[in-house]
């Protein structure tokens, strides 16, 4: 038996060559089979795709499943596992931090996480309220992390256009613990303008990014896009040296959308025109896809 991968641009190709000695009545059944008990073929297969396409093939391999989404959501935990590993000794004990405070991962994290790859983040990107900033804080510095005043900044603001009255305000916390970064954005939550962890996740330079994990479960704005390695630009963003970002998207296999007849990007406001002059809020966004997590499980979850 010969297993071929390979990922395109846009899809994942799968193949696979079956060479036995018996003749199969039934090669798409024996095709079937070969998935539901080769764990280690399953892995591979699984291992890099994203959780949907993950749920999708869950599905077509279990008639009438016991437990739906049991296999998609042990890939999801292990790659939180191995993705927070890196950072804290106990995953489990900052998936409780992040419940109590209601800090959201962002950034490559949680695109790893959610879309999968072969590729690892470089950071930890999160994201609280000014009301749990100091609980997340205070965990860190037990974990070994210290304040960087050098890279954090502090009463950022930034406006989408000339006509917004309330720019977003949040303020960027740098830690390091060796050559281990974390990222904190802390957003201002107004009686006026709700800007919450979710909606600031709506501030990232492009769809693809626009993506978190939270004390509850995953979720992707854009889960059309992101999973075909595909994303429009933000038009209203905090992210400076687009440029730069793009180009280590691509080497991820992520790509901007580009309009063929004028060769200019494609902006998310082209797509939505009723918000051409607003920033996206979460209740703007119709497609959102989304999946429960047991962060909490005292359960050891691998795939």
């Amino acid at each position: 038996m010969t297993l071929y991968y390979q990922r395109r641009s846009v899809e994942f190709d799968i193949v696979l060559e079956i060479t036995t000695s018996e003749r199969t009545r039934n090669m798409a059944r024996a095709n079937l089979g070969l998935l539901q008990v080769n764990n280690d073929i399953r892995h591979i297969i699984m291992g890099n795709l994203d959780l949907r396409s993950i749920q999708n093939l869950e599905t077509g391999l279990h008639k009438r499943p016991r437990l739906p989404g049991r296999q998609t959501k042990a890939i999801a935990m292990y790659r939180f596992r191995v993705s927070l590993i890196r950072y804290f000794p106990d995953p489990s004990e900052f998936a409780r931090i992040m419940l109590q405070t209601g800090t959201i991962i962002g950034g490559s994290t949680a695109l790893s996480i959610i879309a999968g790859g072969t590729w690892a983040p470089g950071d930890l990107d999160l994201i609280v309220t000014r009301r749990y900033l100091p609980r997340l804080e205070d965990y860190l510095k037990q974990q070994g992390y210290k304040f960087d005043p050098d890279v954090s900044q502090q009463q950022s603001e930034y406006v989408g256009n000339d006509e917004e009255e309330r720019p977003y305000r949040f303020e960027y916390y740098c830690f390091t613990k060796g050559d281990l970064k974390i990222d904190i954005s802390q957003c201002f939550c107004t009686k006026d303008d709700a800007m919450t962890p979710a909606n600031f996740v709506l501030t990232y330079h492009m769809t693809f990014v626009m993506n978190f994990i939270s004390g509850e479960g995953a979720y992707s704005f854009f889960p059309d896009e992101t999973f075909s390695g595909r994303g429009y630009r933000n038009l209203f963003t905090v992210t400076k040296k687009l440029d730069r970002v793009l180009t280590k998207y691509a080497d991820r296999g992520y790509k901007e959308v580009i309009d063929e007849e004028t060769g200019r990007p494609v902006y998310l406001q082209d797509r939505f025109p009723n918000h051409e002059a607003a920033r996206f809020k979460v209740q703007s966004v119709k497609n959102i896809w989304s999946m429960k997590l047991p962060l909490l499980s005292k359960r050891t979850h691998s795939a």
